[in-house]
């Protein structure tokens, strides 16, 4: 029986022992170890898949790091880009348009601010103040 992928047994002698690495280095840009695994599982299929283009006798370790960081940067890009999902019951009450029953919306507001005794100063006041 064949084996169906050239390489195999070199690219495992050379990956396998830097699998320890490379999860230290996902579960520190990702801080969640579910995560963590996801990428170096996308970086060591990255890996196998571009094999051939690996140099023999080049650093594999920062070949591999280079994998998992090009991988995060795009999957995190890519969730930036995606929509964040809301629950429609907390938000319908904040995006939804109040009717102004009021017949002096502006009144109302500045009553709301303006002590009573502001109101009464400024109607004490004469009418030449009123001038700029």
């Amino acid at each position: 029986m064949t084996d169906p992928a050239p390489g195999r047994e070199a690219f495992e002698a050379e990956v396998i022992p830097q699998l320890d690495s490379l999860y230290r280095l996902a579960l520190r840009l990702t801080t969640d170890p579910s995560r963590a695994e996801d990428l170096v599982q996308d970086t060591v299929l990255k890996a196998f898949r571009s094999w051939q283009r690996f140099q023999p006798g080049t650093n594999i370790r920062s070949w591999l790091f280079t994998i998992l960081r090009n991988t995060f940067i795009n999957d995190y890009r890519r969730r930036q880009r995606e929509p964040i999902p809301m629950d429609l019951e907390t938000a319908e009450p904040h995006a939804t348009f109040r009717a102004v029953d009021d017949e002096d919306p502006e009144g109302s507001f500045f009553a709301q601010i303006v002590d009573a005794k502001v109101l009464e100063a400024i109607d004490r006041l004469p009418e030449d103040s009123a001038r700029f």
